[in-house]
């Protein structure tokens, strides 16, 4: 009854961050760094699960999908990223994500996040971009496990922008942004055989709270960033071939399901559904879907809907077994090679080649 009501206060409270994005949603969302908020993600186990981790089981890139998931980390982790060449007509293009995370369990959990990205706007000349854009998000993300199996977290951001025109004339400007994001999620644990454990996770978040505006001095106009809200669920099913759960990990499953959607545009609403089949604790296959609405143009194509089946491996090189726990380390690859979704803005799109690296210290080197 104690954690019921809880769980009913910490829902209350996220729910209250809502009313001021939907009270200010008349300030409509154009689709202003679309690219960087909606498109493209650091996590290259997202872009293969369809594109969504809000109520992801495990850590993973947490400031960018769910605030709270940093409390499932492990007490040190390190998480990098790479995807090229994005909106690429030359393929100079990229998308970087370094992340660092230390979690206390008794005091919650905190990390550190960059992410960056360079969009170039090419005419005539490929070696002379006409427009060009960089983007860089640093982040501090906190999260705290008031209840067990209850998380709720919190971002601090700075979104440093720098613009760059040249139409027989440079224009150069650079202005910093300082949305605020927030996150709860709620793990629900079914009872355990020797051999099966199952639980369902459920998660919401909602980026830019504050509904932070961008100051377009090159157009004279006020351009706001989106508000993304994001509700999910999943499903996860592990089979061990003992009673002993760390070591002997044999199947592992997870179905997941996510909603998103802008609270200041009648656009982007995305849904999205993935799968991951996991054997042995070593690799991993996954596969997603993603549909969201779109009424836009591009060159010679429109359309109202993207969408794209997703796919990718993973592999994890568990050095703590391989020492016997002398080093306490688990690293994870994750590579996903997909095409460019069913509708982009510009002709001739390279294809998607996403990295992502993890290194997860499992044990605290100081207990506190």
């Amino acid at each position: 009854m104690k954690l019921n009501f809880v769980v009913k206060v910490h829902f209350v409270i996220f729910i209250s961050f809502l009313f001021p994005a939907i009270s200010i949603s008349q300030n409509i969302y154009n689709g202003f760094l679309k690219e960087f908020y909606l498109d493209r993600q650091p996590s290259a186990k997202a872009i293969e699960m369809g594109r969504g981790l809000v109520a992801y089981p495990e850590y993973e890139f947490s400031s960018w999908y769910n605030p709270a998931t940093i409390g499932l980390s492990e007490p040190v982790t390190v998480n990098c990223s790479y995807l090229s060449p994005d909106y690429s007509i030359d393929g100079k293009e990229y998308f970087l994500d370094y992340n660092a995370s230390f979690n206390s369990r008794r005091y919650g959990a905190i990390g550190f996040s960059l992410n960056s990205m360079e969009l170039k706007i090419i005419n005539i000349i490929p070696e002379d971009p006409r427009i060009s854009w960089r983007y860089k998000l640093y982040n501090l993300n906190y999260a705290y496990q008031p209840v067990k199996d209850f998380y709720a977290g919190i971002n601090f951001d700075i979104l440093s922008i720098d613009y760059y025109e040249s139409y027989g004339y440079n224009k150069t400007y650079s202005q910093n942004l300082y949305p605020v994001d927030i996150g709860v999620l709620k793990i629900f644990r079914v009872p355990e055989t020797n051999h099966i454990v199952h639980k369902i996770t459920v998660g919401s978040s909602l980026y830019n709270v504050t509904n932070v505006k961008f100051n377009d001095l090159s157009n004279n106009k006020t351009e706001p960033l989106p508000v993304i809200l994001r509700f999910g669920a999943s499903y996860n099913f592990q089979y061990f071939l003992t009673g002993k759960p760390q070591e002997e990990k044999i199947i592992n499953f997870l179905g997941y399901l996510e909603y998103e959607n802008l609270l200041n545009s009648g656009l982007f609403t995305t849904y999205k559904a993935g799968s991951e089949i996991e054997l042995i604790d070593l690799v991993s296959f996954r596969l997603g879907y993603f549909s969201r609405k779109l009424y836009e143009q591009s060159g010679k194509y429109s359309s109202s809907e993207q969408h794209q089946i997703t796919y990718g491996v993973g592999l994890k090189i568990p050095i703590s077994k391989l020492s016997e726990g002398f080093v306490p380390l688990k690293v994870q690859i994750e590579y996903s090679p997909i095409p460019q979704p069913s509708f982009e803005y510009y002709d001739s799109m390279y294809d998607l080649n996403t990295f992502s690296l993890s290194i997860r210290w499992e044990k605290p080197f100081v207990n506190f």
